[in-house]
């Protein structure tokens, strides 16, 4: 299990968003960055059973190794062999994550904008600790 599961109801808020990987992953490292929850974003390919699924894919780590994803499916489908949330990357054998951290800072503004439509209401950043 992953250290950080219990940031995982905070996060699970973020799914609904009208985004794609590289905005949500925006509004979540922004998130837990005003939480103090240290963690990297990264951009690269995602691989399902040795192939090239996702050529350009955005996703945060953890320093323990998890991994926070909730656009693979969007890209993917809806299989359980497919990530979804937070989780070990050793839990999904035919799934990698190659790829390099990336700067994907917003400011508030940005992220206010980014998460304004969110169907469960407003979301407050400092929940999420």
């Amino acid at each position: 299990m992953c250290d950080h599961q219990q940031l995982k109801f905070h996060l699970d808020a973020f799914d609904s968003l009208p985004l794609e990987c590289d905005g949500l992953t925006r509004v979540i490292s922004f998130a837990l960055r005003e939480a103090g929850v240290s963690h990297f974003a990264k951009a690269g390919e995602l691989l399902v059973d040795g192939v090239r699924a996702v050529p350009v894919h955005f996703w945060i780590e953890f320093v323990d190794g998890c991994l926070v994803d909730y656009r693979a499916r969007m890209w993917c489908g809806e299989d359980d062999n497919i990530p979804h949330g937070v989780f070990r990357p050793a839990d999904f054998s035919g799934v990698a994550y190659r790829g390099d951290a990336v700067d994907v800072s917003i400011p508030r503004v940005v992220f206010d904008v980014l998460t304004r439509d969110r169907r469960a209401g407003r979301h407050d950043s400092s929940s999420v600790s």
